[in-house]
């Protein structure tokens, strides 16, 4: 038979019924007897699609939190198998006590007659059953069939570890599965073969113990190499060791842009597909972020937090990332612990102007400033219209037909001269007959100002007459979707992002500075007959001190859009 033809249908079903099958072979049960007499037995058959059996298939049953014991698998290897399908395919389990399974089958994909050997995983078919027997006394009534399951080249799973000062080596254990690797000689990497399906990976320093145990969440597709990185086992002081569960964030930047990434603000989205909210406090005010190896601890805000909902946003103060990623750790489950995160430490003064969430409660009228300037907006007359909406971020705010908007009075802070500066904004768009703003600070003889032309194109201004300088996007964003605009002033140069890549430019040498006394206002121009009032949503509307750069601007678009996936989560425990 060839390996690309052998195809596993298993049929599963209580011994009691018996399996159909002549002289099955008999293996012994992953538990052992208690005496309470709860307990079942399962049979079945390995079979191709064209319903020949497939001899000597390989049987293994662990529990589904079963992790292979260090001592004993370091002597004799994972090679051992529970046992195999008969010539004709069949084979029964017995004495199996109640509870929740894994069960891995595995053909050889180059075997010859009469070879039951191992084979390496790369040269492997396998499949994996998830198996509920957890209802006792139930089995012999009940028939479970697992239908047709392909039998499909193994993956393969690689990594390195970094080790703690003084180890020698580190293991790779597999809940549910007699797997075992460990660093190769010479070489910290690691390499394991693993059936298509999910899997949760155990580090172990037999050397450090417990401050060192890391657990890593895997999806392995069939026939595919998965290389997961650095796994730290650094087991250097736990700063945490008081919280019950914590997990690493991994985010993939730019080779060169890790030093103008520091103080970035990361957007980290929890939901209850995710993260368990029983497990922190109602308010997440036991939520804590350190540096990727678990050392100094980084300001965070949380925007949101609703445990009932199950969802939440956080802001995190990334330090200057290394290399090609940045990581950081996340710690929850500590109920001795009540304050939260550092509020004003996230947007810092150095880098931001102002920063508005826009997530306040429909008709709470004030909307908060995240820096510490204080720049807070509120309801302008007329803008009772106003009211929360599904943002980027947590809530957004949508603006109804005829609103007056929201009035930030003049500050220092918002005068913003003749230096770089950047103004970003998420919009949602409803459309409208003519221009729509989203920020102004307008006088007749200087201004900066983020608008949505009447054919839906972002457009900007900066400067003083007789030089202010304008740029018009190329693209439209008038289409009811999330953009992220990004209005960048830079040199003489006045330039337009929009979700995160440089759209146009305008060169205007003469454009002077912007500093005027006039209130800022979002979503309204008041110097206008017409007011020119937005329609449709705003969220995370950011005034930046100084040109963010390509990078800065385009991991801003990557980490918040909606879905973007641009975090990598591993449970650390």
């Amino acid at each position: 038979m060839k390996p690309s033809n052998l195809r596993l249908t298993l049929v599963i079903l209580a011994a009691a019924l018996g399996c159909g099958c002549r002289s099955p072979e008999r293996l012994a049960g992953g538990t052992t007897d208690t005496g309470n007499a709860i307990s079942s037995s399962v049979a079945g058959i390995a079979v191709d699609t064209a319903g020949r059996p497939v001899p000597g298939a390989r049987v293994r049953l662990r529990s589904a939190d079963y992790l292979a014991p260090l001592p004993s698998l370091m002597k004799r290897g994972i090679t051992d198998f529970d046992g195999g399908a008969g010539a004709n395919g069949a084979f029964a389990i017995e004495d199996i006590d109640s509870g929740r399974y894994r069960l891995e089958l595995i053909g050889i994909a180059n075997a010859k007659d009469g070879d039951t050997g191992w084979a390496d995983a790369e040269t492997s078919l396998s499949a994996i059953l998830d198996l509920d027997l957890s209802r006792p006394g139930s089995l012999p009534e009940f028939r479970f069939e697992a239908g047709r399951a392909t039998l499909a080249r193994m993956g393969r799973v690689t990594g390195a570890f970094s080790l703690r000062p003084g180890s020698r080596r580190a293991f790779v254990q597999v809940y549910g599965l007699e797997r075992l690797a460990q660093t190769e000689a010479g070489s910290n990497r690691f390499a394991i073969g693993l059936p298509a399906g999910r899997f949760v990976l155990r580090f172990t320093d037999p050397e450090c113990g417990s401050p060192c145990l890391r657990e890593w969440p895997v999806a392995v597709e069939a026939g595919s190499a998965l290389d997961i990185g650095e796994v730290d086992m650094g087991g250097g002081p736990d700063t945490h060791a008081s919280w019950a569960h914590s997990a690493r964030i991994t985010l993939d930047i730019p080779a060169t842009a890790g030093p103008d990434l520091a103080g970035f603000p990361l957007l980290v989205r929890l939901d209850s597909g995710s993260f368990n909210f029983a497990q922190a406090r109602p308010d997440g005010s036991d939520v804590r972020f350190t540096s990727g190896d678990g050392g100094a601890e980084l300001p965070h805000q949380i925007e949101s937090w609703d445990s009932a909902a199950g969802r939440a946003a956080l802001w995190v103060r990334l330090a200057p990332p290394q290399g090609g990623s940045a990581s950081i750790r996340m710690y929850w489950g500590n109920a001795s612990v009540t304050e939260g995160g550092r509020f004003g430490d996230v947007f810092d003064t150095d880098r931001f102007a102002a920063v508005w969430h826009l997530g306040e409660a429909q008709g709470e009228g004030t909307h908060r400033d995240a820096t510490p300037n204080g720049n807070h907006g509120v309801d302008s007359a007329g803008a009772a219209g106003t009211f929360a909406a599904d943002g980027v971020a947590g809530a957004g705010r949508a603006f109804a037909a005829g609103t007056a908007g929201i009035r930030v009075a003049d500050a220092p802070s918002l005068r913003l001269g003749a230096d770089d500066f950047g103004i970003s904004a998420w919009v949602r768009d409803a459309g409208g007959a003519g221009t729509r703003q989203v920020l102004c600070k307008r006088t007749p003889t200087s201004d900066y100002e983020l608008q949505m032309t009447a054919e839906g194109r972002a457009k900007g201004f900066a400067g003083r007459n007789p030089g202010i300088a304008s740029v018009t996007g190329s693209q439209g964003a008038a289409d009811g979707q999330w953009h992220l605009l990004d209005l960048v002033r830079s040199g003489d140069s006045l330039i337009m992002y929009r979700d995160g890549e440089r759209d146009t430019a305008t060169a205007a040498g003469g454009m002077g500075d912007a500093d005027n006394a006039a209130d800022l206002f979002l979503g309204r121009d008041p110097g206008k007959a017409t007011g020119e009032a937005w329609l449709g949503d705003l969220d995370e509307v950011r005034i930046l001190r100084g040109a963010p750069s390509p990078d800065w601007i385009r991991l801003g678009y990557r980490t918040q859009a909606p879905g973007s996936g641009a975090l990598h989560w591993s449970r650390l425990r």
